[in-house]
């Protein structure tokens, strides 16, 4: 299935791009590139403009001006990718429950980088399946 199909078959209502710090020195991977390119690439524009914080558990909501099929776009900053353990995990899922909790809905569709660690990925993975508002979250490595 080619990435476009991928982007239009998600209607999660809330989309997670969860980015580190090394999205500052090199491209996006090719989902989240799509994913910008159907937003006017507001988020590579944020960057460039140093709006977007990559700190870990940063949160920024991005516009998607209904070009999208989902009703908001936030991305969570994950830090240096270096620093991205077990308990990093689970302070992401925190993070992210309490962002589908603010927006009250349930199980998003989480986006990570490939550069992302494994460990990390894992954790996150097999902890979601625990925490109720994320049991059915679809996690995307790309």
């Amino acid at each position: 299935m080619s990435l476009r199909n991928v982007l239009h078959t998600h209607s999660e209502k809330i989309w997670i791009l969860a980015l580190d710090d090394k999205c500052l020195s090199r491209p996006f991977s090719p989902l989240v590139q799509l994913i910008d390119w159907y937003n006017n690439q507001i988020l590579l524009k944020s960057v460039k403009s140093k709006k977007i914080d990559f700190s870990f558990g940063r949160k920024t909501l991005i516009s998607t001006f209904g070009l999208l099929p989902t009703e908001k776009l936030v991305l969570i900053g994950l830090g240096q990718s270096q620093n991205l353990g077990l308990r990093e995990a689970k302070k992401f899922l925190d993070e992210t429950l309490k962002t589908v909790d603010g927006f009250g809905v349930q199980n998003p569709w989480i986006i990570f980088e490939p550069s992302t660690p494994k460990e990390f990925l894992n954790e996150v993975t097999k902890s979601r399946t625990s925490i109720e508002n994320l049991t059915q979250a679809t996690i995307s490595v790309d």
